[in-house]
């Protein structure tokens, strides 16, 4: 298989859920603590491992991509998941994130790369799943590390409605006009941190999330929180 980002010959599939994500927040997982998989094909997929082929994209990517080249994006994502989930937690009143507080050094070139980090799971998703949009927008800015306009994240604080530990990310749901994608939308969650990941050529935005892309305005980061919707 080639490299959807590249087009060099790949072999490695990236996670769909960061396994930085997984280990901070399940701790240790082996075959005596493990995970329970959950799809919509089958459930409690026993995991005794946060590296398991079960947990990464079938639509592959190769070493150079994914160790070189996107490092600076997953470890964006990395930095500023840890720095959320510690500060929410003592401040359940905030309405956004300063992300100058979260990247002191270099706030803008930080900002893009954490857009970037989401840029690459949904360009992995839409090939494995053969989703009708255009994939070299998605790799061009990998490769140029450039932020992709049509990707917008929002951040929400979600109840899991559970007292279990609970990750994972959603269905990708889409809406077409004329054979097109134009729209489509999917769900990152650890917890109750959650990332609404959009795709939309669309001249208007849902109001339902409070929705951020990497701009000349990117200081703030809004926080999402379940009464909106």
């Amino acid at each position: 298989m080639k490299c959807w980002i590249c087009g060099d010959e790949a072999k490695t599939g990236e996670h769909l859920v960061k396994a930085s994500d997984l280990r901070n927040y399940f701790g240790k997982v082996d075959q005596k603590m493990p995970l329970f998989l959950h799809t919509s094909h089958r459930r409690n997929v026993r995991l005794g491992s946060t590296n398991a082929d079960r947990l990464k994209s079938k639509a592959l990517i190769c070493n150079r991509c994914n160790s070189a080249l996107t490092q600076p994006y997953d470890r964006a994502w990395e930095h500023f998941s840890e720095y959320v989930q510690t500060k929410l937690s003592h401040s359940p009143a905030l309405g956004y994130i300063d992300l100058a507080r979260v990247f002191p050094v270099h706030t803008k070139r930080m900002a893009i790369n954490l857009q970037l980090f989401f840029v690459k799971l949904f360009g992995c998703r839409i090939v494995e799943d053969s989703v009708p949009i255009e994939i070299e927008p998605f790799a061009q800015a990998l490769v140029h590390g450039k932020p992709l306009p049509s990707v917008h994240l929002g951040l929400a604080i979600i109840p899991t409605g559970t007292d279990k530990k609970v990750a994972g990310v959603s269905p990708l749901e889409g809406l077409e006009m004329d054979g097109k994608t134009v729209y489509a939308i999917w769900l990152y969650s650890v917890g109750t941190l959650s990332v609404f990941v959009m795709f939309s050529l669309l001249p208007k935005l849902s109001k339902s999330v409070r929705w951020w892309r990497p701009s000349r305005r990117i200081r703030n980061l809004p926080i999402t929180r379940a009464g909106r919707w």
